[in-house]
């Protein structure tokens, strides 16, 4: 590509850049107003982006009954192939909803175990038993019924966290008050 081709490129740029700017102002204008969307960002690893996205898929939530249909609808379920009355086998989860929140809910589970020491300790004890990958995928669904409770109580997310532990001792002088 020569130096004429790449100058004539640069007003395109430039309007890309103008369209994303727009796009990003209004995608956080969004999440500022909704009260949804504000829940969701509680959550470590899910931002405006994020938090918009699975907002938009979710909907109105007293439209899942259970924190199971939650996690049914991003297809986060393991799927059953069972030929009449035999014992249960349970397969792969069934990847029937939502591939992008699949993605989100993944992405946020670096964070989530990062700064959440009871859903580590849980990781921890299925990535032992299981391996690594279905307990990533046990943290997303539990992820998803801990978002439904969540949105249904109108609430934040809580966690566990031995940093957080730790900096209340530290604050705490140890006098009665």
């Amino acid at each position: 590509m020569d130096r004429l081709e790449v100058n004539l490129l640069l007003p395109q740029w430039a309007l890309l850049d103008e369209q994303l700017e727009t796009t990003e102002a209004k995608i956080a204008e969004h999440a500022a107003g909704d009260e949804q969307v504000k829940l969701l960002e509680s959550v470590p690893g899910l931002g405006h982006y994020s938090a918009v996205a699975i907002s938009s898929r979710i909907g109105d939530i007293a439209r899942f009954r259970r924190p199971d249909s939650l996690a049914n609808f991003f297809g986060l379920t393991p799927g059953c192939g069972n030929s009449g009355l035999a014992t249960q086998r349970l397969g792969s989860i069934t990847k029937q909803g939502s591939k992008m929140v699949r993605h989100l809910l993944n992405q946020a589970v670096i964070k989530v175990l990062r700064f959440d020491g009871e859903m580590r300790t849980w990781y921890k004890r299925i990535k032992k038993a299981r391996g690594s990958k279905i307990a990533r995928v046990a943290v997303m669904r539990r992820l998803a019924t801990i978002l439904w409770h969540m949105l249904k109580k109108k609430e934040k997310y809580r966690y566990d966290s031995a940093i957080q532990k730790h900096e209340e001792f530290e604050a705490f002088d140890g006098r009665a008050a």
